[in-house]
């Protein structure tokens, strides 16, 4: 349960509002988000490595979009992680504190994840794009314009990821309970916007490789 004389300190959101002078409680916070930050994406960032080192990119050798697979993977984990954080909110608002907590881990794991699977992805799009000679103007257009909304994307998805960090911390030090929660029901809806955001973004793209297969010799 978190403390009542705390609720003062903290905006509508659950950051932290500094006063004059920061406390060693603070900084010590401070130090743990980075920590938590660069790591998740250090993880990140070795899985998309290791995938580039395991796994061929796609080659196309017909002039023809190529969707990797690693965006299903992807767009499972991003689905899972804002399930996780449906369920995460809905159970900090009933006081069930041990699967709150149990929820915000699982969407970290999820959203990091996401992170890695998503950049090898997009590796593959930049390899094959690059090995492609027979692709035509028409197709190197459409395809760099998709891969610069799936780029723009991840970046939100990696302020996602601090945003995730900065409230699992909070949640595990009993921050948030029933009555103080929007800054978990904040970062929930960001991760189904950004969901909602990357199925757009890969129905376009399914699209544009169905038109440019159909009508592009």
């Amino acid at each position: 349960m978190r403390p009542k004389g705390d609720r003062n300190a903290d905006d509508s959101i659950g950051f932290s509002v500094p006063a004059v002078g920061h406390s060693p409680a603070e900084g010590r916070f401070a130090l743990r988000l980075f920590c938590m930050a660069v790591g998740l994406l250090s993880v990140a960032a070795g899985l998309a490595l290791l995938l580039t080192r395991t796994f061929l990119p796609p080659r196309s050798t017909t002039g023809t979009f190529i969707v990797p697979v690693a965006f299903a993977f992807s767009t499972v984990l991003l689905i899972l992680c804002s399930v996780a954080l449906g369920r995460a909110l809905s159970s900090v608002r009933r006081e069930r504190q041990r699967a709150f907590r149990r929820s915000l881990l699982c969407a970290v794991a999820c959203g990091t994840g996401f992170v890695g699977i998503q950049a090898f992805g997009l590796w593959c799009i930049v390899q094959n794009l690059a090995a492609d000679r027979n692709a035509g103007e028409a197709q190197l257009g459409a395809t760099a314009l998709v891969l610069g909304a799936a780029a723009l994307h991840a970046v939100h998805v990696c302020v996602a990821l601090i945003v995730l960090s900065y409230v699992t911390l909070r949640g595990l030090s009993d921050r948030y309970d029933h009555e103080y929660s929007f800054g978990v029901a904040f970062c929930t809806w960001f991760w189904h916007i950004l969901g909602i955001l990357w199925v757009f973004i890969l129905g376009t793209y399914g699209i544009v490789s169905w038109f440019l297969a159909l009508c592009v010799p």
